[in-house]
């Protein structure tokens, strides 16, 4: 998928970018919307991170989520819930 600056996405956070101490098992694997702020190639973002978030700003392709699509994923899961 490709995304263009000023997209706003969901990330997936995994445990690679945190140190041993800081990462949670139980901490949420999605933050967002995040903006994009610079393309960097085509598997690699840079986002705008909130000031609390102590991780690197670049992520990789696979671990974003453009918003729209979550939205529309929510939509269908209150639709199917009825």
């Amino acid at each position: 998928m490709d995304f263009s600056v000023s997209d706003f996405v969901w990330t997936i956070l995994t445990k690679d970018p945190f140190p041993t101490h800081e990462y949670k098992k139980l901490a949420a694997r999605k933050i967002g919307p995040m903006e994009i702020i610079e393309n960097i190639n085509q598997n690699a973002y840079c986002l705008q991170l909130l000031s609390h978030i102590h991780i690197a700003d670049v992520f990789n392709v696979k671990h974003l989520i453009l918003m729209l699509v979550m939205l529309l994923l929510a939509v269908r899961w209150f639709l199917i819930q009825g």
